[in-house]
């Protein structure tokens, strides 16, 4: 993204010009690539924008949407919050990982038929009921059966 475009994205936030969604945050989308200077001089529009009662008052702060692969520079965390970003969310790594982990359990499956080879990199059965909660939900299915014992 060049100088100029930035400097009217910056403009256009400015004078009102940004897409807002139930009045309550700025959404900014582009095609364009970011760079740090940039980020840090729409961190600082949005900081005014969010806690000085900027272009429309609003308590939502600074949001960094991490898209890895995607138009987002790779910026360190402690640099995000040096730029002004109160929040950063990772929407999409935790999808990444097991993309590459599927893959790889599949590779194996079809090599050699089963998962074998690669088990022990698998988290244990147990482990992964406890991860999703479902010891929660079986207790949440047990003290509800019982109301419903009880009412009947």
């Amino acid at each position: 993204m060049n100088e100029h475009l930035a400097g009217n994205l910056i403009s256009g936030i400015l004078r009102g010009k940004a897409k807002y969604f139930d009045g309550r945050a700025i959404f900014i989308l582009s095609r364009w690539r970011f760079s740090t200077d940039f980020l840090h001089q729409l961190a600082r529009v949005l900081q005014n924008i969010c806690f000085s009662g900027g272009i429309k008052e609003t308590s939502v702060p600074p949001l960094f949407n991490w898209a890895e692969g995607g138009k987002t520079p790779p910026v360190a965390l402690p640099r995000l919050r040096e730029l002004g970003y109160a929040i950063v969310i990772f929407p999409i790594s935790t999808l990444l990982a097991a993309t590459r982990a599927i893959r790889e359990v599949l590779a194996q499956i079809r090599e050699v038929g089963t998962p074998n080879p690669v088990m022990e990199r698998l988290v244990p059965f147990q482990e992964f009921l406890d991860f999703i909660g479902l010891p929660e939900v079986r207790e949440l299915e047990r003290r509800f059966a019982e109301k419903d014992t009880v009412t009947r």
